[in-house]
This record gives structure tokens, C-alpha cells and sequence, in this order.
């Protein structure tokens, strides 16, 4: 997008400090434990895995486990672990038994119970007396269930408006990669903008507004916007160092699905048609 600069990003280094931020808040509230919950919803929750670990989550829900002291840890259910050891800034990632399938078996991962994991942050477990919860407005009754009953006799505290005060103040770093993402955003609502004419359909500003500078991409645009019937064009990124920029080494394939799928809304057709993975 911006063919001079690199593509900010946190540093591997500001992660500690982000945890030893969080234990300084424990201290102060009196809490032994923190559990903080992140999922994969798109427009809201408040993606706690993502500041703390670095940790996109997709597919299964996460956990962070911070203890007052000491290294946390990153609990994921068995289809994110390699996932979590490659993308996330936290080595300690665990399989919790929690958000495995009771039908399924798991040759590759360990699974471990909450309450096993938690046992072996804390010398005594009948000391915990208060811990922590970010995220609970989301989390579901299952999750909830299992942290009551791997902790039954503590106080369990809300301490999402205190994480995210903790996050509301931006380090540089961070405010640098807000500024870029803002210049992402404006540059798609000006492709947009200019994409507006007589004739044009909504998934077509709607292709501008979401990749305004990838040529690949565009390439797939055009062609959905040539064929009168509806396609899927899949267009893989084949290599980890791509950036917004530009998907490094892209490919399309071309799929005509029944015509019934050709129903919904302009955007959701788009989505059918054009998805950058």
C-alpha cells in the first residue's frame, strides 16, 4: 500500500511488559489469579489472547492464565496449539480439556484439565482466595461452569474495565500501528469513493473499499466483475512475510457454484466470490 514502508509491528519486547503491567494491577486489586478469555468474534469482545499473547483466535476459544508472579500461559483448545507456538508472543501454550470434543481423540496434543494447569502455577491451591476475570461478559456457561468448579471456593472478580484501562494507554509502538491501520482504512474509503458511479453494484465499491492495494486481488475483482455468473475465487497466500501490501505469490482458482447460492445480500455475495486468505 505504502511501497516505500515497512508495515509496523509490536515488538516481541513490549509483551513482558504488558504482563508485568497486568501483575502490578493484581498486586493492587488483591488477586492471586487472572484468567482472561478471548474468541474469535469479529466486531466485538475484547481480544485479551491478542494484546497478551500476540494470539489472533480463530476457531476455539483462549484462555490467558496470569499468575501474580511469574510466566503466564496460553490455553487453547487442540486445533490451535501449533498455531498459537507459531503466531503467539507466549511459549507457554497449553491444550485445555476444556474446549477439546468428548467424541474426539487427540494423538498429537495433551490435554490437560483446568484445574491440573492451575495447580501447577500456584504452590497452594487453598490460597487462592481471588482471581481475576477479563472477558466474562462473552464467555460461555461451559467455560464459566468449568473455571467455578476447578476453583470453587474463591471470589471470583470482574476486572474487565481495569484490562482495558491498562490497554487504553498506547505505548509508541502501538500508536504506530494504529496510525497505519487508519491509513489502510482511509485509502479503501477513497477507493471506494472513487468506485462510485452509475451502473457500479455495492459488492463492487464494496471489493474497492476492501483491497484497495492488493493487485492480486484486484486481478480476482475484475474478473468477478466481467462473469455474469456468481464464482468463488480463493486466493492463498503461500507465504508468512506477505503484508497488505501485497499477498506474496497468489494464485486463483475459479469455482461456478449452483445458482441458487447467488441470493443474499451485495456483501455477502462478495464474500462468496472474492475471500483473501
Amino acid at each position: 500500500m505504502f511501497p516505500q514502508e515497512k508495515m509496523p509491528m509490536i515488538p516481541a519486547e513490549e509483551y513482558p511488559q504488558r504482563w508485568a503491567r497486568v501483575q502490578s494491577m493484581m498486586e493492587e486489586a488483591g488477586l492471586d489469579l487472572l484468567v482472561a478469555y478471548a474468541d474469535d468474534r469479529a466486531t466485538a469482545g475484547p481480544a485479551h489472547a491478542r494484546w497478551l499473547a500476540n494470539f489472533p483466535v480463530h476457531f476455539e476459544p483462549a484462555l490467558v492464565l496470569m499468575p501474580r508472579r511469574g510466566m503466564p500461559a496460553l490455553l487453547v483448545g487442540p486445533e490451535s496449539e501449533q498455531y498459537a507456538l507459531l503466531a503467539g508472543r507466549m511459549p507457554d501454550v497449553r491444550v485445555l480439556r476444556e474446549l477439546t470434543h468428548p467424541d474426539e481423540d487427540y494423538p498429537y496434543s495433551h490435554p490437560q484439565g483446568l484445574a491440573e494447569i492451575i495447580a501447577g502455577f500456584v504452590a497452594d491451591m487453598t490460597a487462592v482466595r481471588r482471581v481475576g476475570l477479563g472477558g466474562r461478559g462473552i464467555m460461555s456457561a461451559d467455560i464459566l461452569h468449568a473455571l467455578e468448579s476447578a476453583l470453587p471456593r474463591v471470589e471470583f472478580v470482574d476486572v474487565e474495565d481495569a484490562l482495558c484501562g491498562l490497554r487504553a494507554r498506547k505505548s509508541p509502538a502501538e500508536i504506530e500501528v494504529i496510525r497505519y491501520a487508519y491509513r489502510i482504512a482511509e485509502a479503501g474509503i477513497q477507493a471506494g469513493i472513487a468506485a462510485v458511479e452509475a451502473g457500479v453494484t455495492e459488492r463492487e465499491v464494496a471489493a474497492e473499499v476492501d483491497i484497495p492495494a492488493a493487485p492480486s486481488v484486484k486481478i480476482a475483482a475484475y474478473i468477478c466483475r466481467k462473469s455474469r455468473r456468481c464464482q468463488l475465487f480463493w486466493i492463498w497466500r503461500l507465504s508468512l512475510s506477505a503484508t497488505p501490501r501485497e499477498p506474496s505469490r497468489s494464485r486463483i482458482r475459479r469455482w461456478n457454484p449452483p445458482r441458487r447460492r447467488n441470493r443474499g445480500s451485495p456483501l455477502s455475495l462478495w464474500g462468496r466470490r472474492c475471500l483473501l486468505t
